[in-house]
């Protein structure tokens, strides 16, 4: 019998047996139907949030019910992902169980109906809650191995241990698993789509982010897993095609083909990015050359023209395939063009292959992860990722082609390699077809593949220039040949030797003996190996020799065929010398003899060793010295003379004499003259020459120029022209004859000079007189002197100056002798004169307009030797008197009367201006005089007034201009806008336009107008200033206009200015003690709705605004608020207001801060209001600091205030209708609430309900849904099977409970 315990134990037994097959019978009630899911336990917030669509694809909007059932989804008991149950916001969440940390709002439940296999009856997957699917294998979770769901409309599951899986699986083939089942009932296409989804899902991957380090949306892999996700479940819900990867509209059972990408893109940050890049890598990977096929089958044929053929890729993916040369065709690519040319003959049977390197679906293998029990979704991960080749088949149709073979032969069969030949379209062969091509060793060359056709085989040059140097083509170049279809024509080429020419000049220093030289070539330099010769010049000394081989060879001279000519000559340069014969070229090489020379030497001496330079000698071929060989040659400085270059022999050397007749008068040679010498080779001969010093005597004359002998008189001789350096005995004085003679001189240059006496009347031989001295000779020096007297001529100027004066002085026979000029003392002296009668005659060159001359014009004087005559002659300077009258215009007045006065005030006379407007008097005596205007009373005329003093002056026209201006008269004008006169106000005229040149100032009189007369031009006007300080009165609007206008002769002209007074428009800013005063905008408009100039106006730090001037009247106001600004204006806007003159009108505009609020609804789980909840509201600037709000009805928010009635301590508790408030809040302060007591039988929220800023969108509105549970209710955590199971297990320990509490009780 049992123990009640153990009837216990088995009844909990039996209890929780039939608890563990609920979720089996939910499951399978699940599969056939689906429910409702209950609303969040867990109380939610939701707010509103925009999305935007990428513009890559422009989905259309979200399609589904988001109100619609959907299963529920099982998270794992371990690392399970927590999901939540269905909402009116829907969750998309991932998040890793250990962590908790991925969290992403999807906006709606998706309901998709398909065919799984594209055929058969139609599924409906509810797509919310995503789980993070990942690998699980022997009890471990691999959390950063994400699985991709194949099975939407089915449920998720997984077990602690981990699901069951099936490893390298591919795309084709068979099995009996689920996973198995499910993978390969999908159609081939479908498996291969997704299969490439996979591989590049892989490759954009970031697989060194790990989903257990790297949170929420920091992780990026995150929404590359939902595209990933997204994509496969297009392909398996047959909403994107599998073969083009292109989206459908929509699918077999009509659902929209963008109902994944509107989600995900609304949903998920970067989603977009990543579904988009994703399908680009698929899409690429399926594409295939335009032009080419993917099935060898089908591949279109390409026909090819001319030498190269091109096709163009309009898929624009040429550049991944590659192409292999061969079969008669050669390809290169060049961005999305292929070029094809054809190198030899073309099967159109040949079918050409392009491959490129690609992940492969086919290849690569997967792992399909499954439950057991069809009631769970299959997932697949990427195994074991391979690549593949994409290939890509054509056809080529080709062209008719034949064969080339040409052959090279050289004259000496050597060389034949290397020879470089074009094959070209034309015989100008400007367009080359094939080549350049190059001979191998047997001087063959073979082309093949070359188009059916008239060709030209041109022979371009041989790879190395120096080969090429040796040759000469023999043959036809270029050659034509004609290429047949399937044959071989033949061409061939011969070169010869290119053979080069020796030129050689031979030539000598004296330009004879040229013939007869002889020189040999060698190949070497010693000159042992003779090539060619020996050659013998011919009379011009030329050799020339034809044929020889390019190279480099030695050319050297033998010697003449004539021993006595070639012991005259040696070779002055190289020998031999180097010579590079080029190939069909002349190379030149001379040769230079020059003849075999010694050197002379010539030393010269005196007998007093002076004079040693300038001796000639001549060197003579004979004895007789009449042919002479070379010379004259001079002695330098030492005596020496040196001759080099002279021609081996015998000479004589002769003294010629001194190249000064003087020096050579001096002195007798002494020595053998002339001298024999004898030259020998590269030797100096020598040879001296001796001369002897002789004396002589000077004789010195002095007379004067009428021949008489002047004793007395006293002349120096001297050893230098300078007269530095007297002789013995000098000076020498002249005997009563006049003359003296000095003996004994020796042969040497001197020079005598005479010693000047003190007297003027003397004109003495000043001149240095040079003396050659001669052997046994006397050479006789003259000096004539002149005994004279003079005359001056004194100049009297009456009020002139007496300087500058002219005279001539003529002599007995009225011939001039010379022109004197009076100097600044009024005299001027004549120079030395002759005894005798002379003429004196003044020269009128003054004006005599001013100058009266003195009465005779000529005078006699006697001039006597040794003694100055004079004359004396007086003239008188006057001054007169100009008049010039002009006007301003620069007219000349005619008719205008002046009267002279004296200094002593009498009237000298009356003149008057002739047509010219000048008038002169005649001569006046220098002095002061006085000129009077006689006035003709014309106003328009602006006469001088007064008289002119005036000064003569001698000698000069004294000019007294009048100057007489014809003037207009201006008339300004001065009134106000409405016509009233105005007293004193100042008006500047002004001679420029930029009126910097002021001419004067008027004032208006009690009439407001002012004339004045002004010189004739244009002149410009502008107001200035008043006398009653209106000008500055900032209601006066001054006519600020520069008034141009123009004055003529005797014409009037009016200018008129008119000023307005107006008044102004303040506007005052009032603000919230938060708020800025400045910056704020207001237009301003008239009556007419106009805005004034300046509108719109922006108020200063202050707050204020002011107008410029504005014309009296009615205006409005109004201020421009901005779109996103917090404040609003509490007063009238806009405001009318009214404009008087002198005044300024005031308007105020208040501002105020819009509030915002925070509404809270609060229901249970049903959806139903609940009253009782108490909030408290904080509030803060920063988020670290918190005060409750508190109330005030100012009318306007203000910082930490809530104008909500019943506010208590920051808390106020929702009504009936489960609604809660928080109005009048600052809408630039951040807020934290929390509900601090629920209502009777709920649970208290554990968490803050709401915490931030309010949304910057004009409302500065929170609207939220706060759920609270019963609190009997506990919360679901995944799908309604795993709900019920811990319920169950309550229930289970509930019963034991009771049934020990019975039993213990009947033991009692």
């Amino acid at each position: 019998m049992k123990t009640p315990c153990q009837r216990l134990l088995s009844l909990l037994l039996v209890f929780v047996l039939v608890l563990s097959l609920i979720p089996s019978v939910y499951a399978a009630v699940n599969d056939e139907t689906t429910s409702t899911e209950t609303e969040a336990t867990e109380t939610t917030v939701s707010t509103e949030f925009s999305t935007t669509t990428p513009p890559q694809l422009d989905p259309s909007e979200e399609t589904g019910d988001s109100s619609a059932g959907a299963p529920d989804f099982q998270s794992d008991n371990e690392y399970g992902i927590a999901t939540t149950a269905s909402t009116s916001a829907g969750i998309l969440l991932f998040d890793y169980a250990d962590h908790g940390n991925y969290t992403t709002v999807l906006n709606s439940q998706l309901s998709v109906t398909y065919k799984p296999n594209g055929t058969g009856s139609a599924k409906t997957a509810y797509i919310k809650n995503l789980g993070w699917h990942f690998a699980r294998y022997n009890n471990v979770a691999h959390a950063d191995d994400p699985l991709y769901c194949i099975e939407p409309y089915k449920n998720y599951a997984a077990s602690t241990s981990g699901n069951s899986v099936d490893r390298d699986v591919t795309l084709t083939g068979s099995g009996s698993t689920a996973g198995a089942t499910a993978w390969y009932s999908l159609p081939e296409a479908r498996r291969k789509a997704i299969g490439l989804i996979l591989l590049y899902s892989d490759e954009m991957w970031d697989h060194s982010i790990s989903v257990t380090t790297t949170y929420k949306d920091d992780n990026p892999n995150v929404p590359l897993r939902i595209a990933t996700q997204f994509l496969i479940y297009e392909i398996v819900c047959g909403l994107r095609d599998p073969k083009t990867f292109a989206l459908n509209s929509t699918n077999e059972s009509g659902t929209a083909g963008n109902i994944f990408y509107n989600a995900g893109a609304a949903s998920v940050s970067y989603f977009a990015p990543n579904y988009n890049t994703l399908v680009s890598y698929v899409q690429a990977a399926l594409k295939i050359p335009s032009f080419t096929s993917g099935s060898s089958s089908s591949a279109p044929t390409i026909t090819l023209t001319g030498d190269e053929t091109s096709v163009y890729d309009s898929n624009g993916v040429l550049s991944g395939f590659s192409f292999t040369n061969g079969n008669g065709a050669e390809f290169r690519k060049s961005g999305n063009t292929l070029y094809i040319s054809q190198t030899g003959t073309i099967s159109e049977s040949t079918v050409f292959k392009a491959t490129k390197t690609i992940p492969s679906a086919e290849n690569s293998s997967y792992s399909l992860w499954y439950m057991s029990g069809s009631s769970y979704q299959t997932t697949i991960n990427l195994y074991r990722p391979e690549s593949g080749t994409l290939n890509a088949y054509f056809k080529l149709k080709g062209q008719a082609i034949g064969n080339l073979s040409l052959t090279k032969t050289t004259e000496d069969g050597k060389n034949l390699s290397g020879w470089k030949f074009g094959i070209y379209s034309n015989s100008a062969c400007t367009s080359l077809v094939s080549g350049p091509h190059t001979t191998d060793s047997s001087g063959r060359i073979s082309v093949t593949g070359l188009t059916a056709g008239t060709y030209y085989v041109k022979e371009l040059r041989h790879i190395n220039s120096g080969i090429e140097g040796l040759y000469v083509c023999s043959s036809t170049n270029p050659q034509k040949v004609t290429i047949v279809n399937g044959s071989t024509a033949s061409v061939s080429f011969m070169n010869k030797l290119n053979t080069g020419r020796l030129a050689l000049t031979k030539k000598t220093d004296d330009g004879s003996n040229l013939s007869g030289w002889r020189f040999g070539i060698y190949s070497d330099s010693g000159c042992t190996a003779l090539i060619s010769g020996p050659h013998t010049t011919d009379a011009n000394g030329t050799i020339s020799v034809d044929g020889i081989t390019p190279g480099t060879y030695y050319v050297k001279e033998i010697g003449h065929t004539d021993s006595s000519i070639n012991e005259k000559y040696v070779c002055s340069g190289t020998n031999p010398q180097k010579v590079t014969i080029a190939g069909g070229a002349a190379a030149s090489v001379t040769f230079t003899n020059k003849l075999k020379t010694g050197n002379f030497g010539l030393t010269k001496t005196t007998s007093d060793g002076l004079n040693l330079a300038g001796w000639e000698f001549g060197i003579y071929s004979d004895s007789g010295c009449t042919t002479l060989v070379s010379g004259p040659h001079t002695t330098d400085s030492k005596g020496a003379i040196s001759v080099t270059g002279l021609e081996i022999g015998t000479y004589y050397v002769k003294e010629l004499g001194h190249r000064d007749d003087d020096v050579e008068a001096m002195y007798s040679c002494t020595s053998d003259n002339p001298q024999k010498v004898t030259i020998t080779y590269g030797t100096t001969a020598s040879v001296s020459f001796h001369n002897s010093l002789e004396p002589g005597s000077v004789k010195l004359i002095k007379r004067t120029n009428t021949g008489e002998n002047l004793s007395g008189w006293q002349i120096g001789i001297y050893a230098d022209v300078a007269c530095t350096k007297p002789i013995e005995g000098s000076p020498f004085t002249t005997g009563k004859d006049g003359t003296i003679v000095i003996d004994g001189l020796t042969l040497q240059k001197l020079y005598a000079k005479e010693i000047a006496v003190d007297d003027p009347y003397w004109v003495c031989d000043s001149s240095v007189k040079a003396i050659t001295v001669k052997a046994n000779a006397t050479v006789s020096v003259t000096f004539s002197n002149t005994h004279n007297g003079d005359l001056r001529v004194k100049k009297n100027a009456i009020d002139g100056r007496p300087e500058g004066w002219n005279f001539h002085i003529l002599d007995a026979n009225r011939e001039l002798v010379e022109t004197i000029t009076t100097g600044e003392d009024g005299y001027a002296a004549s120079g030395k004169l002759e005894p005798g009668t002379y003429y004196v005659v003044e020269i009128h060159d003054r004006d005599e307009t001013y100058w009266t001359y003195d009465a005779a014009v000529e005078k006699q004087v006697t001039v006597t030797a040794g003694t100055q005559s004079e004359v004396e002659y007086t003239n008188e300077q006057f001054g007169i008197l100009v008049f010039c009258k002009t006007t301003n215009t620069g007219n000349q007045l005619e008719g205008w009367t002046f009267r002279v006065q004296d200094s002593d005030g009498n009237v000298v006379g009356d003149y008057t201006t002739d047509e010219t407007g000048y008038a002169s008097t005649g001569k006046l005596k220098p002095g002061s005089y006085t000129v009077l205007e006689l006035s003709n009373g014309d106003d328009y005329w602006n006469c001088e007034l007064g008289y002119h003093s005036v000064t003569i002056i001698a000698g000069k026209a004294t000019e007294d201009a009048w100057h007489n201006r014809e003037q207009g008269l201006g008339w300004f004008h001065k009134s106000t806008n409405t016509g009233e006169s105005i007293e004193g106000w100042e008006i500047t005229i002004y001679s420029d336009k930029e009126c910097t040149q002021k001419v004067t100032t008027v004032t208006t009189n009690a009439d407001g107008k002012v004339g004045i007369y002004l010189d004739p031009g244009i002149y410009y006007a502008r107001e200035s200033g008043d006398t009653e300080g209106r000008f500055e009165n900032e209601y006066w609007l001054v006519d600020e206009s520069i008034k141009e206008f123009e004055i003529l002769p005797h014409k009037d002209v009016d200018i008129t200015f008119v000023n307005t007074q107006y008044g102004k428009i303040k506007v005052i800013k009032s603000m919230p003690s938060s708020g800025s005063l400045e910056g704020w905008t207001f237009i301003v408009r008239d009556i007419n709705g106009d805005e004034i100039k300046g509108s719109p106006f922006v108020t200063d730090t202050s707050g204020l605004i002011v107008s410029e001037n504005l014309y009296p009247g009615t205006y409005t106001v109004e201020e421009v608020i901005p779109d996103d600004s917090p404040y609003i204006c509490v007063s009238e806007n806009p405001q009318s207001v009214t404009v008087v003159q002198g005044k300024t009108a005031e308007v105020r505009f208040t501002n105020s801060l819009l509030s915002g609020k925070i509404a809270i609804r609060k229901v249970d789980t049903t959806g139903e209001p609940l009253a009782g909840a108490e909030f408290l509201l904080e509030w803060s600037v920063d988020g670290t600091s918190w005060l409750p709000v508190v109330y005030s009805n100012s009318g306007y928010a203000k910082e930490g205030t809530c104008s909500s009635e019943g506010l208590t301590d920051g808390r106020l508790i929702s009504d009936k209708t489960g609604l809660v408030e928080f109005t009048g809040l600052h809408p630039e302060r951040l807020y934290r609430l929390t509900e601090t007591a629920a209502p009777d039988g709920f649970q208290l929220l554990a968490d803050t309900a709401y915490e931030g800023g309010l949304p910057d969108d004009k409302e500065y509105t929170v609207d939220l849904t706060v759920v609270n549970v019963r609190t009997y209710e506990l919360p679901e955590t995944g799908s309604k099977s795993l709900v019920l199971m811990p319920i169950a297990l309550i229930l289970a320990c509930s019963l034991c409970g009771a049934i020990l509490f019975v039993t213990k009780r009947k033991k009692q």
